[in-house]
């Protein structure tokens, strides 16, 4: 039993070893078309390039094969074989759905008409049994009619019977009266034109394209088979395995990942370079705030900056802090009147750090004090 299992699964491997491969027809295909695309007169690479085209399966690359075949044939004057193989792609185009190879490939574009029978396939020539007399070959028939003596009531009278040869009819049966037969032209072979091989041969170059184009496609989609049949998956313009495909997702992942964590330490660098730039623009509004807006400056330094560890900074902001309450204590007193006592808190304003309002309010309180 298991010599009998091992010899199975020996076959099964040996099959598959010598099983041809989509990619390795297409290969071999395109190795026949072009060597018969080199030498489309020589017999050999026509004949291979046939074998190929006739194992190809129903599609467009089989239409166009058999319409380089057939020219192959005009080419070697094979006109009739030719003419079969353009048969067969009538068929396959019909089954396909597209004859555009039918008209490329259609033998009369090429002929130039027979000079010798004028395009009718056929030549005149006299009738062997009338000789081109055109009449009844019986020598005895007269019109049709043929005329003995009978011998009736003692008396030798004509009599007239119909002429078996020519059934009464008088003209020769065999040419019909026409006095010539016609028999096939031997010098187009009875095709009624003569195979330009001019023309052939700038019909075949006119659609190399078309056909190497579909040479390659049909390569690429033998290629892409085997990759399918391989269990592979196409990626790009290349296929992998399923394990190589995660490979690559993951490392695709990881590098999205650290893109994407770059990214988010870019955006919080950024934000806290607009913190810190709207936070020094703010501090540097304190140093007039804190005399024009005293209450503004002191919700901004108890909200904003409590928690501020620059001891440079930490020594101006309690500065403006204690200039924002004198400068308060100062308005309060002017309020009640107390002029005097208003210009005490601003000039303890002042002493703590310049500023020209300051002055001009002291001044200014001072003026009024004295009712100028």
């Amino acid at each position: 039993m298991r010599l009998l299992l091992l010899l199975i699964f020996s076959f099964s491997l040996f099959s598959q070893e010598n099983e041809t491969s989509h990619y390795q027809n297409a290969l071999a295909f395109k190795s026949s078309w072009v060597l018969y695309r080199n030498a489309p007169d020589n017999y050999a690479s026509y004949r291979a390039f046939l074998k190929s085209a006739t194992a190809l399966e129903n599609s467009e690359l089989k239409a166009g094969a058999y319409a380089y075949a057939t020219l192959g044939a005009y080419l070697q004057g094979k006109v009739e074989y030719g003419t079969k193989i353009h048969v067969l792609l009538n068929e396959l185009g019909q089954e396909i759905g597209d004859v555009k190879w039918m008209d490329f490939c259609n033998v009369e574009q090429f002929g130039d008409e027979c000079s010798v029978c004028e395009g009718s396939a056929k030549n005149d020539r006299p009738c062997k049994k009338c000789n081109g007399t055109k009449t009844c070959r019986n020598a005895e028939c007269r019109k049709g009619q043929i005329i003995t003596l009978e011998k009736i009531d003692q008396k030798f009278e004509e009599v007239s019977t119909d002429c078996p040869v020519c059934e009464a009819t008088g003209f020769c049966q065999t040419c019909n009266g026409s006095g010539v037969y016609k028999i096939p032209c031997n010098i187009c072979r009875s095709f009624g034109y003569l195979l330009n091989k001019v023309k052939v041969r700038e019909q075949f170059k006119n659609g190399l394209e078309s056909m190497n184009s579909l040479v390659e496609a049909n390569l690429m989609e033998g290629f892409s088979q085997d990759q399918l049949a391989l269990g592979k998956i196409k990626r790009g313009d290349r296929w992998y395995t399923a394990a190589e495909i995660a490979k690559m997702d993951s490392a695709a992942q990881m590098k999205l990942d650290r893109s994407n964590q770059v990214q988010r330490r870019r955006e919080e660098l950024k934000r806290t370079e607009e913190l810190r730039a709207k936070m020094d623009e703010k501090f540097r509004a304190l140093a007039n705030d804190s005399i024009l807006e005293p209450e503004k400056s002191i919700r901004v330094i108890e909200s904003d900056f409590s928690n501020e560890l620059d001891p440079k900074k930490k020594q101006l902001l309690n500065i403006y802090l204690k200039q924002a309450e004198l400068v308060i204590k100062s308005q309060e007193a002017e309020n009640k009147g107390l002029e005097l006592e208003a210009i005490k808190w601003l000039q303890e304003a002042q002493k703590l750090r310049h500023h020209d309002s300051l002055k001009e309010k002291v001044k200014e309180l001072k003026l009024g004090s004295l009712g100028l």
